[in-house]
């Protein structure tokens, strides 16, 4: 999942999904778990509570016959690992940046020129504060795909700046820009040469992207907004593309996100469309567990990127169970922005039939070639 603020966004929740009827109906407790429910969960600590769940639903693992279902139990064992280092770490980032929060007075300037000004001077300051031996490579930002976007570094640090400015001042919040711009430049150095050998191009990542077969496009309002069918991926194409090739799309991807500038601007919309897939294919064989953890923590605190709603199209009740699984870590904010629709026809309302891909399951939607396609002049 792409990374969420906690500020309130300005795209508002819808109040109405779509039954099969077609009538509206207001969300019910079978898509979003009940208050009492939530409340009961608050009672435990958050890592105890998603383990506990986690735990709970894979309780039949263990009665599977370890000779028919040796590989099975494997699996199962994979996931059940990643989903607990995730929680580990999901936990960690959120203790530390609400301990940063509460201890550090914030700085914040009225211009994205004195923002940026601001963050220049606290960058030369972490590398002069360092001997010259030990100074982390980090700030010079080798990794980071300038050249395939045309951009600078301050490119970058605006972008974060843009991300970090309050909604109703308009003022930015320098200190919250420079620490997740620390976060991204500590991520983006671990990747070493996985970024820059051979350089993070359109080309490199082509075959990855039709792979996935991702769409992005502007809506009524503004919002970029990223498409991902997953009923219509080739799980047996995707199964050829190594993780690390998955992961540097992503990488991509995120930059591209990042330095839109209506993204920049009016933040981001995820939908996706589950089409219903059964669980052991979602957790194995289109996301590995471990690509799934490296895609988690770039997009968990790094990425400067406003998602404003998430829709999940026929989703399985499994997805709604690893929902639940993270929920102690989400913002009631957060919460709020994942909605459920069983009828994807109602994007056509919210979002507006000219930005919804002509392919898109369930929708009469008009759009034919996408933004990247467009932008990069070439069939992505």
């Amino acid at each position: 999942q792409i990374s969420m603020s906690n500020e309130v966004g300005d795209l508002q929740k819808p109040q109405v999904i779509d039954d099969e009827a077609g009538s509206p109906v207001v969300p019910s407790s079978e898509n979003i778990a009940t208050s009492n429910e939530e409340s009961e969960r608050e009672k435990v600590p958050p890592i105890e509570s998603a383990k506990r769940m986690f735990s709970k639903f894979g309780s039949n693992a263990n009665k599977f016959s370890s000779s028919a279902n040796a590989s099975l139990k494997d699996s199962f064992r994979k996931i059940q690992e990643g989903v607990e280092k995730h929680v580990d770490a999901s936990a960690s980032v959120i203790k530390n940046l609400k301990e940063n929060k509460n201890k550090v007075e914030h700085v914040y300037c009225e211009t994205e020129d004195e923002a940026l000004q601001v963050i220049q001077e606290w960058i030369e300051k972490a590398k002069s504060d360092t001997p010259h031996d030990k100074r982390p490579q980090k700030w010079n930002f080798a990794t980071t795909p300038l050249g395939c976007f045309d951009k600078t570094l301050d490119d970058v640090f605006l972008s974060f700046c843009r991300w970090a400015k309050e909604y109703d001042s308009k003022r930015i919040n320098v200190t919250k820009a420079y620490d997740r711009l620390t976060s991204y430049a500590t991520w983006m150095d671990k990747t070493n040469r996985d970024m820059i050998d051979p350089p993070l191009t359109v080309a490199s990542i082509e075959k990855s992207w039709k792979s996935w077969g991702m769409k992005v496009s502007h809506d009524k309002a503004g919002h970029l907004v990223w498409w991902l069918d997953l009923s219509q991926i080739d799980s047996t194409e995707l199964k050829k593309i190594p993780p690390d090739e998955s992961l540097r799309l992503f990488v991509w991807f995120s930059h591209f996100l990042m330095f839109d500038p209506k993204a920049q601007e009016s933040g981001c919309v995820f939908v996706q469309n589950t089409g219903k897939i059964p669980f052991w294919n979602g957790m194995t064989q289109l996301v590995p567990p471990r690509l799934a953890q490296k895609v988690q923590s770039l997009t968990i605190g790094v990425i400067p990127v406003r998602m404003k709603q998430i829709y999940v199209c026929e989703s399985p009740k499994w997805t709604q169970i690893l929902l639940g699984i993270m929920k102690p870590f989400l913002s009631q904010t957060v919460k709020e922005r994942i909605v459920f629709i069983e009828n994807p026809k109602v994007l056509e309302d919210i979002l507006g039939l000219d930005c919804i891909p002509s392919n898109f399951v369930g929708t009469d939607g008009k759009m034919e070639k996408d933004v990247v396609s467009s932008t990069y002049s070439v069939e992505l």
